[in-house]
């Protein structure tokens, strides 16, 4: 019929994965991806530590000079009305006692690069992961192809509109790597998988998948790139998943 807007076939997992910007105030501090997941009848956002904390996980050292931090996160959720349009969403970072609203974990160095924050309910439409289709490390092997999919440098398809430099919703995109380790071992202490992948600005937070015998399985979150312990420099095409444990780790103590 003349009008009606063609469908789009689109993948599920392009659906999971949701622009998301830090503001202290009304000023804009930093762009990242994260994803919703279910937890006794609850939903959180999951995305990294140091995306909401603005701050190193591991040396607690503030990416501000300032020492500015978050207080508001916005996250473009999908409305329910509509595939191609997104509604931003505000949630307060701290509780009124100025303490974190989100569930972390808390290690020997520092904190694990995952977060969880508990979200409001509303008539959004929540497209969570489902953490039960978690790959075993008994199916993957160095080599094997990692899909990461979010928004790298706030690159987004299927929306023209910007808010101020910001994409205003959007597909995320689809980023390829390879598993670069023997799934079962850790790096420096961390239950991480390393990863070779052309990543960086915009990906913290966002979901990595590989495909097992043809059905895509949840790995982890991405967290950021690798930083040579000899220079303190981003190794170019290195960089880290932290395993999906780590979130049900999380939730199990909330």
């Amino acid at each position: 019929m003349t009008g009606e807007k063609e469908k789009i076939r689109m993948n599920p997992l392009s659906w999971q994965s949701l622009l998301i910007k830090t503001t202290q105030i009304h000023c804009f501090i930093a762009q990242a991806t994260g994803f919703v997941v279910k937890h006794e009848e609850k939903y959180y956002l999951i995305t990294n530590w140091h995306v909401l904390a603005h701050r190193d996980p591991f040396t607690l050292r503030y990416f501000s000079s300032e020492g500015n931090t978050p207080n508001r996160v916005t996250i473009y959720h999908h409305t329910n009305e509509d595939s191609d349009m997104w509604i931003p969403q505000q949630e307060e970072l701290l509780d009124d006692k100025e303490k974190p609203r989100w569930l972390e974990q808390k290690r020997e160095s520092g904190f694990a690069d995952v977060v969880a924050l508990p979200l409001k309910g509303t008539s959004l439409k929540f497209c969570p992961v489902d953490l039960s289709t978690t790959v075993d490390d008994n199916d993957i092997d160095p080599g094997m192809l990692v899909y990461i999919i979010g928004y790298l440098e706030g690159i987004n398809v299927g929306s023209g509109e910007c808010l101020g430099g910001i994409p205003h919703g959007g597909w995320p995109i689809w980023i390829t790597g390879h598993i670069a380790c023997d799934p079962g071992l850790d790096y420096q202490g961390r239950p991480v998988y390393l990863i070779n992948a052309s990543t960086g600005g915009g990906l913290s937070g966002a979901p990595a998948f590989v495909r097992v015998n043809g059905t895509m399985k949840f790995l982890g979150v991405h967290s950021s790139g690798m930083v040579s312990k000899y220079s303190g420099e981003r190794v170019n095409g290195m960089g880290e998943v932290w395993r999906a444990k780590i979130i049900k780790d999380i939730l199990s103590s909330a």
